[in-house]
């Protein structure tokens, strides 16, 4: 006699028992790491090649914030970042706003951010916008909010510096591509949301 299945709250899709089982230590739960190892690793959706370049992107994001993270806490006690007259990482990166935030430079901040999309960008099956929809929703958000700051900071460093950082301006970079991949699967996601 199969055990019964609970009943889920509305607007909670059945499809979902196999990933609250699998959180939960059910029994289903080295089928769901199997699906998600296999989608993550061999998948071909689109949404799954969108998923991976965001996470990519994240990824080198990070790596610059790691190179301002050594110079802001003094293992580099010089940052390169090939100066001329528009670039100057240093100038921006060791001025007094990089450390004026939770009392941290801002550049580990940054990794932290980072960190979150690659976790967002990499849970769940490949149609977790059917499945697991408010991640995607969530991951849309987080891209939406970090291209804009990227935005703000870039702008920020030429009014205020007259120059840019060069680790930065990856950083920004990678931050606005990531809209280009995390929108169109947080559209689906909401539209399985709008379902009746």
């Amino acid at each position: 006699q199969p055990p019964e299945l609970p009943v889920f709250p509305p607007g909670v899709h059945g499809e979902t028992i196999v990933w609250y089982e699998a959180c939960s230590g059910g029994d289903n739960s080295d089928m769901s790491a199997a699906k998600l190892r296999d989608d993550l690793r061999s998948g071909k959706t689109l949404y799954l090649r969108h998923r991976r370049n965001t996470v990519a992107l994240a990824l080198s994001a990070t790596a610059a914030m790691g190179v301002i993270t050594l110079y802001q806490t003094g293992i580099l006690k010089r940052l390169p970042g090939f100066e001329n007259k528009w670039l100057d990482a240093e100038k921006v990166n060791g001025s007094l706003d990089a450390y004026a935030f939770l009392g941290t430079p801002d550049a580990v901040l940054g990794i932290g951010s980072y960190a979150v999309t690659i976790v967002l960008a990499s849970m769940g099956p490949s149609d977790r916008y059917r499945k697991m929809p408010w991640v995607s929703v969530a991951l849309g958000a987080k891209s939406l909010l970090d291209a804009g700051y990227a935005g703000k900071l870039s702008v920020k460093q030429w009014t205020k510096f007259r120059t840019f950082s060069f680790w930065s301006l990856i950083a920004a970079g990678a931050s606005m591509a990531t809209l280009w991949f995390s929108l169109p699967e947080a559209a689906a996601a909401i539209r399985t949301l709008r379902r009746p």
